[in-house]
């Protein structure tokens, strides 16, 4: 598209056209919504449906036929019980601990003069990229009894007949999985925190209430929603998770719903798809009404904490505590970012577990000549590719649709968007294994890359759409009406507007799910071939196999990968924003609307 043709998309009089002419170029193009909210629906449900309808089969090849055997057996078997009562009970001490650390942090970052408080965004920022695959090792690594880091820097000054940091344990697993979940909730109470006037509080200390109880009696009360909403949401991000569960609990014989799925589907005897099934339902059902929960929580209501002309954000002054305050900082940056990390890097060294000299690069040797796994890196690579551009196209497809006008259609849209966030992987990749089986024309591509990136463009839908919907909604459709008028097509209009205009958004969202599906374990694990797979595959492999030094070099590399794709879309983002900024520093025309070239269409 050359410049005369931008420029005629916002001829003058364009803007000025009447109510009735844009009416009617927007009923037809308005049509849309329907077939791309069908379309978001038999995407996005059919691996629900599949579930339900797996649990009621007795296999999905030729010959099964429907019975109710699977869901008797499911529901008798005492370890059925055994998994629901692990899941709840480390569930709920897990968010509570990752709660209490998380409020605590985002209260240092946002209302205190704490040294080192700027920090603690870009702290949680590396928790939260961090694969939990790799997470979860770099701990079962530190945390060994016998050879882990942390054990023998404990056993140097006290004396203990074995290291007293267990990391696949109970408390193990509750540990990790706090300390990973404190960042997660850090960013989603950062907002709240942050627009929260400090007036209330000054209110409560003229009042005679001390800093502490005005912070508790007067902060987190206003706050609750936020909380009660977060809190919920960490529930529902703990039942999805299998990554660490898997990696610390299945060698502790510990043993979550996401696992016990997983443990049905690697049943020595062959897969169990129907108990599987069975298992999930009780597992999707507890998902859909945690949303629901959280939905009814945060969905419609509204807590203001900013008063306007009055409004006060200062800091309070911890005095003798700034240092303590920074101490803490410090601790948990040691324990969950710094540390693990020196684990993978120094076991990536190794020549074996626990070794105190003899490093080398041998391991990284054997990684690029092992072809099946410079196989992988490449699969990884192209399938995290792709995925996550399906994904960013199709959130923006869906968005764009739902913008168009209100009705059922748009609820439907969102609502599809949204419902791969109640499916844990190991659900999501059972229910697209049977999507796959259960029609036969499908069944040989299971295995193959196109069932993975099938499968991992409806796992990453939400956060791709997340990191569109902002950006969407901030283009208004005055400009893609202007086009219209002028004469261009609606297809250009799209795509060399409003795409033109998100496209720094669009490289953002693609990062964020590349980053994502790279390191995602869960459903390559179902959907991987017998002879290749992804990285993660390979790394849980070796992990479980005794080769720790190999699965720490596999990381090492990975980050590298990561960190250089990450480079190449700065890059990109910023040229695309430098061209974005020419584009709309252009003389524009000043019609009903307004001005096309003020701050809110930049």
């Amino acid at each position: 598209m050359n410049a005369q043709q931008v420029d005629s998309f916002v001829a003058p009089g364009a803007i000025s056209a009447t109510s009735s002419r844009r009416k009617r170029s927007l009923d037809p193009f308005g049509k849309i919504q329907w077939p791309v909210a069908i379309c978001g629906v038999l995407l996005f449900v059919s691996p629900v449906i599949m579930i339900v309808v797996g649990a009621f089969r007795t296999t999905p090849f030729t010959g099964g036929r429907w019975t109710l055997d699977a869901m008797a057996e499911v529901f008798t078997n005492p370890a059925t019980y055994r998994a629901s009562w692990e899941t709840a009970s480390i569930a709920v001490v897990t968010v509570l601990i990752s709660m209490v650390i998380a409020i605590f942090f985002v209260t240092l970052s946002t209302r205190t003069n704490s040294p080192l408080r700027g920090l603690i965004p870009a702290m949680m920022a590396f928790v939260v990229a961090m694969p939990p695959l790799f997470y979860g090792i770099s701990w079962g690594l530190l945390g060994n009894q016998t050879s882990g880091l942390l054990n023998e820097f404990i056993t140097v000054f006290w004396a203990f007949d074995s290291g007293p940091v267990n990391a696949e344990s109970w408390w193990g697993l509750v540990a990790v999985s706090a300390l990973r979940s404190v960042g997660f909730q850090y960013f989603l109470l950062l907002g709240a925190f942050m627009a929260m006037d400090r007036s209330l509080e000054e209110a409560a200390r003229l009042s005679g209430a001390s800093p502490v109880r005005a912070f508790f009696t007067v902060q987190l009360p206003v706050l609750f929603p936020a909380i009660g909403g977060v809190t919920i949401l960490s529930l529902i991000v703990f039942l999805e998770s299998f990554d660490i569960p898997a990696i610390l609990g299945i060698p502790a014989g510990i043993y979550v719903l996401p696992t016990e799925v997983f443990n049905y589907l690697n049943s020595g005897a062959g897969p169990e798809y129907a108990r599987a099934s069975a298992l999930s339902l009780i597992l999707i059902t507890i998902m859909l009404l945690l949303v629901y929960l959280q939905y009814r929580m945060m969905g419609r209501r509204s807590f203001v904490t900013v008063s306007g002309k009055g409004d006060n954000h200062g800091t309070w002054d911890l005095g003798r505590w700034r240092w303590p305050a920074a101490l803490a900082i410090v601790l948990y940056a040691l324990f969950a970012a710094v540390l693990p990390v020196t684990q993978l890097v120094v076991g990536s060294l190794a020549p074996f577990m626990g070794a105190s000299s003899g490093f080398s690069f041998d391991n990284f040797a054997e990684v690029l000549e092992n072809e099946k796994i410079m196989y992988a890196f490449g699969l990884t690579a192209i399938v995290a590719a792709v995925g996550a551009a399906i994904a960013v196209l199709v959130s923006f497809v869906m968005l764009w649709a739902a913008k168009l006008r209100r009705g059922v259609p748009r609820t439907l849209i969102g609502t599809a968007q949204w419902l791969p966030a109640a499916l844990p992987g190991i659900v999501l990749g059972l229910g697209v294994l049977w999507f796959f089986l259960l029609l036969p024309p499908l069944r040989g591509l299971v295995g193959t890359p196109f069932s993975l990136v099938f499968a991992m463009v409806i796992s990453v839908i939400p956060l791709a759409g997340r990191a569109v919907e902002g950006a969407i909604a901030q283009v208004p459709m005055s400009l893609e009406e202007a086009s219209w008028a002028s004469g261009a097509n609606k297809f250009t209009a799209l795509t060399g507007i409003t795409a033109r205009i998100m496209s720094p958004s669009l490289i953002n969202g693609w990062l964020l799910s590349f980053v994502v599906l790279s390191g995602t374990l869960a459903i390559p694990l179902l959907l991987s071939s017998t002879t290749g797979g992804l990285l993660s595959v390979h790394v849980y492999k070796a992990y479980t196999a005794g080769r720790v030094e190999l699965a720490a070099a596999i990381f090492v590399l990975l980050m590298i990968e990561i960190l250089l794709v990450t480079a190449l879309a700065v890059i990109v983002r910023v040229l695309l924003q430098r061209k974005r900024a020419t584009y709309l520093g252009r003389p524009q025309v000043r019609g009903q609307e307004g001005n096309l070239n003020d701050e809110n269409t930049r």
